[in-house]
């Protein structure tokens, strides 16, 4: 089964993101080319609320830390070559759309992408 191929830009001039599928982008191609905004795909994935996770989501859920159990995070929803995108270590049905980078993250982050606030300092 295949994933279904959407994406969105975030548009500076207009602030706000633009979603498209293959077949619809209706404003120019310069905004494909924004180099410091990139195009976010679709995860494949919605989140508790019947929201669609996107790339540069960031998202709030039970986060398993093995041994230690499940933990409350806030994390960047981040594509990695070498690990995907890690959904094997959420709680699928606790996963919440909380933010993204352009629409005010909930939370600042460390060099290591962990949320500072969700890592056991108060809020």
């Amino acid at each position: 089964m295949s994933r279904e191929l959407k994406f969105r830009v975030y548009i500076r001039e207009f602030d706000k993101y633009v979603y498209f599928d293959l077949g619809n982008f209706d404003y120019s191609d310069r905004y494909l080319y924004q180099s410091d905004i990139p195009v976010e795909q679709f995860t494949g994935l919605y989140d508790k609320n019947n929201k669609p996770i996107y790339e540069g989501d960031y998202i709030r859920g039970q986060f398993d830390h093995g041994p230690a159990g499940l933990k409350e995070e806030i994390l960047p929803v981040k594509w990695t070559n070498e690990e995907g995108y890690q959904w094997n270590y959420w709680d699928l049905s606790t996963i919440e759309v909380v933010g993204n980078d352009f629409e005010k993250p909930p939370c600042e982050f460390d060099h290591n992408a962990d949320c500072l606030i969700c890592d056991g300092s108060p809020s």
